[in-house]
């Protein structure tokens, strides 16, 4: 199996971590003063539920980063695939199992990469990962190990998660060895 379920979550908490990851990452990369997350956080920490997934669909239309994981919790524009998704899961994943439709579109070796490789970021990660820099093997601190993907049934991909977000710390994981992950999965439903 692909995953193991340990417990249903909210849409809320997917979006949660996800910030948290971002500031965080954010926080390494700049040395001083507030940045785009932190002011989000900071924003929407006490804000409800449905004001909250409001804010975060406003920031995204606002952001235009084109990170996948905002059409499939808050949707925005023209893009509400969030619609499809049944339930959000806290899993135990097989990351061998994973695959993504890109990781950097201005990078067209990159993405021949991972047409070569129908998507799997193990099969990436062991054939060609070591052509780009920013794939140098790493340490993946435990706290920011986690994933976030959807769960498809029908693929022309080589796996069964695609991911949405996190496809340089699960080619660092999959290079240093880990075959599993704990991560949000969206199950597309009717």
């Amino acid at each position: 199996m692909c995953y193991r379920v340990e417990r249903e979550c909210e849409v809320d908490e997917v979006l949660w971590r996800f910030l948290e990851i971002e500031f965080q990452k954010e926080k390494e990369k700049k040395k001083s003063g507030a940045g785009e997350w932190e002011k989000l956080l900071e924003e929407i920490k006490e804000l409800s539920a449905d004001r909250l997934r409001e804010h975060i669909r406003k920031f995204a239309e606002r952001k235009q980063n084109g990170s996948p994981i905002f059409p499939w919790t808050v949707g925005y524009r023209e893009n509400e695939s969030y619609r499809q998704i049944k339930r959000w899961v806290y899993a135990d994943v097989d990351i061998e199992r994973l695959y993504t439709c890109g990781i950097d579109p201005n990078k067209v070796s990159m993405k021949a990469d991972l047409i070569k490789a129908r998507g799997n970021l193990n099969k990436f990660a062991k054939c060609y990962a070591h052509k780009y820099p920013e794939f140098e093997p790493r340490e993946v601190p435990v706290e920011k190990q986690v994933i976030f993907g959807i769960k498809k049934e029908e693929t022309d991909k080589n796996g069964t998660i695609e991911l949405l977000d996190g496809a340089h710390r699960t080619v660092a994981m999959l290079r240093n060895g880990d075959t599993r992950s704990k991560g949000f999965t969206g199950i597309i439903g009717k």
